[in-house]
Parts: structure tokens; sequence; C-alpha cells
């Protein structure tokens, strides 16, 4: 087996200092192009999701009044911040008060950081046996970290629901 030469014509293993230098430069210079606008990707898929899960909140609740023939609530599960969670009930006993019992499905609070606002500051949805919503509304999912970009949720008094992309900034 020959030993390698010092010329760099041979059988030389490995690299030199001056060709990692230049693959890590260009790694570098890769990430801070590429990095930005990843960021803004997950940023943009946290919105989404939060906004995915509040439609299968309402759509959930909205099945199960028509399934069940009564009432059904879908509201901010602790207090009044709908970024803190929110959940999917019966009140079957009509007392205006939820139970374990009573409880159909949980959210937990939100990925994102930023808001879920209700414009009318609802807190709580009511659809009836027909699936018809008691108060129409709509919701502003914000990001406050990414370039202003979020979602709304109309609530249409016949309980549908349709998503659009908002600037949160206005």
């Amino acid at each position: 087996m020959k030993p390698p030469t010092q010329n760099g014509h041979g059988n030389s293993h490995g690299f030199s200092l001056i060709e990692l230098l230049v693959t890590i430069a260009v790694a570098a210079i890769l990430l801070a192009v590429v990095a930005p606008s990843f960021r803004d990707f997950l940023h943009s898929n946290r919105i989404s999701t939060q906004t995915n899960d509040i439609v299968s909140a309402f759509n959930l609740a909205r099945s199960e009044s028509i399934k069940r023939g009564s009432n059904v609530r879908v509201g901010t599960y602790v207090g009044t911040d709908w970024a803190d969670g929110w959940v999917v009930w019966v009140d079957s006993d009509n007392d205006n008060a939820r139970s374990a019992a009573e409880t159909i499905r949980v959210w937990e609070g939100t990925q994102i950081i930023g808001t879920i606002v209700s414009s009318g500051a609802t807190t709580e949805f009511q659809y009836l046996a027909s699936g018809a919503i008691d108060v129409a509304d709509n919701f502003r999912i914000c990001d406050t970290l990414v370039n202003n970009n979020g979602r709304q949720i109309l609530v249409a008094a016949t309980g549908r629901l349709s998503t659009s992309k908002i600037d949160c900034s206005v």
C-alpha cells in the first residue's frame, strides 16, 4: 500500500482545512437564507392547526346537537380566554353548568404566541337541535410573532363555518 503523498496526488483520505471551511461557509449561508422562511412556515402551520381545531370543535358540537336532538354547547374551557382551551358539552340536566359526565371533548390551550378573539366577546355558543347556532360571531386567530398573518372563522347563524386568511395588523 502506498503512503499518501504531500502534493495532493495520490491516495490521501479526508478533507483539507480549506475544503472544510468552504463547506461550513456554504452551509452557514444556506441556513441563513432558509431559516426565516422556515420559521414563517412553522408559525403559519400553527395558526392553521389552531383554526382547524376550533372548526372541528364547532363541527362536533353541531353534529352532536343534530344527532342527540338537543342543545350542545362549545365554549371556553377556563375563564373567558379561548387561547386557554375550549370544550364541547351537552347540558343534559339543563342546569347551565358543565359536569364531567356532560363533557364530550376538551381541547387544550393554543400552540401559538398570540390571540384567539371572538369579535362579540362570546365565550359560549349553543347549537340547537336543528344545527343552527344561538349567536353568529367571528374569531380572529393571530400570531404576534410572524408578519401579522392570521385566520378568521365566521360562525353563521345557520351554524356553518367559513375560514379565511387575514392581516392581523388591521
